[in-house]
């Protein structure tokens, strides 16, 4: 990464701190607001700490801080650089603690979970494969959507997080990172109450109602269902770039139909679920990594196989959802 001209690669190294301690030290007097407050913090002298972030300013040739007896406070080159600098010393730590897990033969998988992509069945699975005799140990950590956060997502891969469990968003997933299919789950509706029809349903049954839908791009699985709705002419569809709470309350109280995985089903209590006719599915399984680890690379490697030699058994059947 490049800021101002600056490697900040050159600026991580291994140790108690693993940063440069320039980079640390402009942190720290930013979070604390002053360079006195932070230097108490630190427990060395103010003097110390106006020196290394001063030595900063002159080697990327810009003012980071605005000094004032009050305190501090960022330039816009210094929130820019502060931004960075953050995540480069959180992933610091992070590839310390990493190497330090594997060198101890703790190769944990971390496996990332938010509202939208939940371990609905990796867990039952990694039990499955510890009784087999593979090794599946598993870690889940939070770290927010990639129906919200996009592209930008898929840097936290082999970094904060090594899988993804969810659907294949094609615009963000295709040709950055890898894909292990494990299934197909079923494009179904998600309609309010009192929205009239059964539980399946015709393209023209949705006639004169309004459908909520991924916008155009992310998903070939959404595109294709897009135009068959859109042949009809008296069906209002209305684009969402990611599907979160707000879209879900929004369907249910202006009575508009939502195409949604199955297995969301959970999500939206209130609503209830039906066919739509024609429609496709999308697949679902495991994002991470094009180049992952040596560990990781065996433990979708390890799915694959065991998924495939006990698929007459339904491995995923918790995680089908029943319409009827």
């Amino acid at each position: 990464m490049h800021v101002f001209g600056l490697n900040l690669k050159r600026f991580i190294s291994i140790g108690g701190f693993v940063y440069n301690r320039q980079l640390d030290s402009f942190v720290r007097v930013v979070d604390a607001g002053s360079f006195n407050k932070a230097a108490r913090d630190l427990y060395i002298t103010p003097a110390s700490l106006i020196q290394q972030v001063n030595l900063l300013e002159e080697r990327l040739g810009v003012q980071l801080l605005t000094r004032s007896r009050r305190g501090v406070s960022l330039t816009e080159a210094g929130s820019s650089l502060y931004q960075d600098a953050v995540e480069i010393m959180r992933h610091a730590d992070l590839a310390v603690e990493r190497a330090r897990l594997i060198a101890s033969g703790d190769v944990r998988v971390r496996v990332c979970t938010s509202l939208l992509t939940r371990c609905r069945y990796l867990p039952s699975l990694c039990d499955r494969l510890e009784a087999s005799g593979k090794e599946a140990s598993v870690e889940v950590v939070s770290l927010g959507s990639p129906h919200e956060r996009g592209s930008a997502f898929l840097s936290e891969l082999g970094r904060s997080c090594d899988i993804i469990e969810g659907l294949y968003l094609s615009e963000y997933y295709r040709g950055r990172c890898s894909f292990l299919k494990l299934l197909d789950v079923a494009l179904v509706l998600a309609l309010p109450p009192g929205f009239a029809g059964g539980d399946a349903l015709s393209i023209d049954d949705l006639a004169g109602g309004e459908v909520v839908m991924l916008r155009r791009g992310v998903s070939q699985s959404f595109d294709r269902l897009r135009k068959l709705l859109e042949v009809n002419n008296e069906i209002a569809v209305k684009s969402v770039s990611f599907y979160g709470i707000d879209v879900f309350v929004d369907c249910e109280v202006n009575k508009r139909a939502l195409v949604m995985p199955a297995l969301w089903a959970d999500l939206v209590p209130e609503m209830r679920l039906a066919l739509l006719e024609n429609a496709p599915s999308i697949p679902y399984g495991l994002v991470y990594a094009s180049r992952p680890a040596e560990h990781i690379e065996r433990f979708v490697s390890d799915v694959w196989m065991f998924c495939n030699r006990h698929r007459e058994a339904d491995v995923f059947a918790a995680a089908r959802v029943s319409l009827a």
